[in-house]
């Protein structure tokens, strides 16, 4: 995760450094704003983003990239920017207007709102050049697959092995883990690749999900963490919760705190984690009756 941002006048850095300000917590290993012609634009980032931070400064492309396709973008061109958000939406990008009338956008609203109240999200799967939005790539459904479970289930078990082995990049990872089938099955595929392996997990007192992690972590012989939460912990961190969330969704807010204080436990031994997340609404793991 990294964060970018930008706007299309000259002479802005002072304004594109306070944007990245507030998204101080996307990357604190570097820090680059370029001005070119008529625009202004950097970004932020870790030390495992080093390639990014490359790309801005050679190739006038403040990318923010969560690696295998999932990104968003701003490519510096002659009359200002072109703005490309991945396909399936995974990498946040905001865009917006300032009141002279200069194409501006960020990573997360909270750094937008520091160039302009106009506030609009980049669409997936589109490029948009401050003139013209089109549609570059789109979900289509595909055909059942005609092949036996075997087959089937063989197949996703390489692939999911791919993903992961993609993702370890020098070792330095660690996983929340409930103990769930989700969780689990990343915690265990990329254990083999991992010597000092972290996996982490929180919940209220007596929570069934703590007992099943704790099991699923001793199976794979990991270095397991435990944040027992107390109500009044949840209150504490909801106002920082909705801050980055950038939401009120109800059941999206409730669904955080839970992550918020198991990553800020993460964060002191790794830079980044694999998660179950995902896993339901790929395989169906909701009850939608």
């Amino acid at each position: 995760m990294a964060g970018i941002a930008g706007i299309a006048s000259p002479d802005k850095t002072e304004l594109v450094n306070h944007m990245l300000d507030k998204m101080s917590h996307r990357g604190w290993a570097w820090r680059d704003v370029i001005e070119d012609r008529n625009i202004t634009f950097g970004a932020i980032g870790l030390r495992i983003q080093q390639q990014a931070h490359d790309t801005l400064k050679k190739n006038g492309l403040a990318r923010d990239s969560a690696g295998d396709g999932h990104f968003a973008q701003a490519q510096a061109t002659a009359a200002g920017f072109e703005l490309k958000r991945d396909p399936l939406g995974v990498t946040p990008l905001y865009y917006g207007w300032t009141n002279s009338g200069a194409l501006c956008f960020a990573s997360e609203v909270k750094g937008l709102l520091e160039a302009t109240r106009d506030v609009h999200e980049m669409p997936p799967g589109h490029c948009y050049n401050g003139l013209n939005m089109e549609a570059y790539a789109q979900i289509t459904i595909m055909a059942s697959l005609d092949e036996p479970a075997e087959i089937i289930s063989a197949e996703l078990r390489r692939r999911l092995e791919t993903s992961v082995e993609k993702r370890i990049g020098d070792g330095r990872v660690g996983a929340w883990l409930s103990g769930g089938l989700d969780s689990s099955t990343m915690a265990a595929l990329t254990r083999k690749y991992v010597g000092h392996f972290h996996t982490f997990a929180a919940g209220l007192p007596g929570a069934p999900d703590l007992e099943f992690a704790r099991a699923a972590a001793d199976f794979i012989k990991a270095n397991h963490h435990e944040i027992i939460a107390k109500p009044e912990d949840v209150f504490r961190v909801l106002p920082e919760v909705i801050y980055h969330l950038e939401s009120f969704d109800a059941l999206l807010v409730r669904s955080s705190v839970i992550n918020y204080l198991v990553a800020k436990c993460a964060s002191d031994f790794v830079p980044a984690v694999l998660s179950g997340e995902g896993g339901d609404e790929l395989f169906a793991g909701y009850d939608c009756g």
